[in-house]
């Protein structure tokens, strides 16, 4: 996602689609060029994984104008996406680098597809519940919550959405993996580094080039699978932060970038390369082994990501290995996701209710896992990160009004490591 190593970046300088909600069967964003071969990488394009054939265009530059807006106020802010000069020869580096972004990811829950720039440290998403093109920007909280250094290593290459609803992002050189929620206030948290699994040995998840680079996507379980520009694979664990070397891709064509992921329907995965257009290969995630899927022309779109809502191993999840998130509610609150995973839960008050509140954890034995005093002026998003001493198991989440006694909610919740 990039230039040089970072083949697979992308411009998303403007991206629509209408409000017809987006299939999870195999179809995908794809981000391309203007034309098949083109590494401009600025036209926005739903495609179907199984041909690699167009079946609409999304986002043309050259015909779509952005409003943009502050994520948080809502707020209409200068529209710096807007571009109606083509590119050429002599503007493209110029152009393209203004808004150049390797990572993109589709929130299924809220119909978005949220992006960020290689340039920048800020986390930007579409809205796709919009007749007309809707960029927002996170401006309140950073991407990067760090110093960026010169060079690649700190650009953002891979994002996903994962099981537990949240969303991920890693830098190139895996120093950070980034978590962010999303609906109606995005909160962002920097995790920490990836840690190479000790039977990784050489190959590790830091390494320059062979580990950097590509795409990223999430399995029915809660884990993620970033797989570099070289075709390397990687098992996460977003919790330990733990990354396992799973292999490298096999029967790639020798010139084949891994440059976009997209889940299939059953124990696969899609791959596109950002400058080969012959075709998109199908991933067997057991064996690892690449097969060539059929085209409807001698060229497909060489597409720079592809993302849509599909987990990998979604059909061997049974109810006893489910990765459950479900979320319980009330006229008061809303919870999720339940069980509690990476420590993170989130409390939004629907607006029925204002005044001091205290959210509190309790274990079965009656002690207080932690107590959250909160100032509720009308409907509001509260997220509660628990101690890093927290223990798996179940706990009683209750809230309860600070001077009036009132109790809004009460249920047990599962806390898993």
């Amino acid at each position: 996602m990039k230039s040089k190593l970072l083949h697979n970046t992308i411009f998303v300088s403007l991206l629509f689609l209408s409000i017809t909600s987006f299939s999870q069967s195999k179809k995908a964003f794809a981000v391309t060029g203007e034309t098949k071969g083109s590494f401009s990488w600025t036209v926005i394009r739903e495609i179907d994984l199984s041909t690699g054939a167009l079946l609409r265009n999304i986002y043309v530059p050259s015909e779509n104008n952005a409003q943009v807006y502050d994520a948080l106020s809502g707020e209409k802010i200068a529209d710096n996406y807007s571009r109606t000069a083509p590119i050429s020869a002599a503007n493209a580096q110029a152009s393209v680098l203004t808004n150049m972004v390797a990572a993109a990811a589709y929130d299924a829950k809220y119909n978005r597809l949220f992006f960020t720039p290689m340039q920048s440290a800020e986390l930007r998403y579409i809205d796709l519940n919009s007749a007309t093109p809707k960029i927002y920007c996170v401006k309140n909280q950073a991407l990067k919550q760090f110093v960026s250094k010169a060079g690649e290593e700190d650009v953002i290459t891979r994002m996903t959405f994962s099981a537990d609803g949240y969303g991920y992002a890693v830098t190139n050189n895996g120093n950070h993996l980034i978590r962010f929620s999303t609906g109606r206030k995005v909160t962002i948290e920097d995790l920490g580094s990836l840690i190479d699994a000790k039977a990784n040995k050489s190959n590790s998840v830091h390494t320059p080039t062979a580990s950097w680079g590509g795409d990223m996507i999430g399995d029915a379980f809660g884990n993620l699978y970033l797989f570099s520009v070289k075709g390397n694979v990687f098992k996460i664990n977003p919790n330990s932060r733990k990354a396992t070397f799973v292999g490298s891709i096999q029967k790639l064509p020798a010139d084949y970038s891994v440059n976009g992921v997209a889940g299939d329907d059953d124990n696969s995965v899609i791959v596109s390369s950002s400058v080969n257009t012959g075709g998109y290969y199908r991933v067997n995630l057991s064996t690892l082994e690449a097969s060539a899927l059929p085209k409807n022309e001698d060229q497909v779109y060489n597409a720079s990501d592809l993302a849509n809502e599909a987990l990998a191993f979604k059909s061997m999840v049974t109810p006893k290995n489910a990765f459950k998130t479900a979320e319980m509610s009330n006229k008061y609150v809303t919870i999720y996701p339940n069980p509690v995973i990476n420590r993170n839960l989130t409390v939004i008050f629907n607006g029925n209710v204002k005044g001091r509140h205290d959210i509190s954890l309790v274990d079965m034995q009656g002690r207080n896992l932690l107590v959250k005093n909160v100032n509720v002026s009308g409907r509001q998003t509260e997220h509660i990160l628990l101690p890093e001493n927290s223990l798996s198991g179940m706990y009683m989440l209750k809230i309860t009004g600070t001077d009036t006694g009132n109790k809004l909610f009460a249920d047990k919740v599962v806390v898993q490591d």
